[in-house]
This record gives C-alpha cells, sequence and structure tokens, in this order.
C-alpha cells in the first residue's frame, strides 16, 4: 500500500509548488511546515529502504551463503 501512495501523495502535492522551487526544496519547506504528506513521504522512503536493505540481508545473502557453502562441499567431496 506504501508503494503505491508516496508516488501519488507526492505528485499531487508537488503540483502547488512555486515555479522557483525544486522538488527537494519544496518537501523540505513542507516538513519544516508540519505538513503531513510530507512526513508520511519521508517516512514511508525511509520505511522502503529499510524494507529492502532487511530483504536483502536476509533473502539474498542466506541464498548467495547456501549456494557457497554447497559448492564448497561439492569440491572437497
Amino acid at each position: 500500500m506504501i508503494t503505491g501512495t508516496l508516488p501519488i501523495s507526492g505528485l499531487v502535492n508537488s503540483i502547488g509548488r512555486y515555479d522557483n522551487m525544486n522538488e527537494w526544496e519544496h518537501l523540505v519547506l513542507e516538513i519544516q511546515n508540519g505538513a503531513a504528506w510530507a512526513i508520511y513521504s519521508v517516512v514511508g522512503y525511509i520505511w522502503l529502504v529499510v524494507w529492502w536493505g532487511i530483504f536483502y540481508l536476509i533473502y539474498i545473502e542466506k541464498n548467495y551463503l547456501i549456494t557457497f557453502l554447497e559448492l564448497s562441499v561439492k569440491r572437497f567431496t
């Protein structure tokens, strides 16, 4: 659910930004003003990065380790 709503929330709320501001400046300004969508965006993107990091550490590293160990055992037998 977060994956789908983060880009939509950012897109809809970036429409009203000033012409002389880029998206990063607009996001920082809105966070300073306490806008809920900006806080949701930052927390949501942090959540996604953490989730992918955990996914990488648990699943990919585990499968790599298992494959490495299987190849090591085959080499010595």
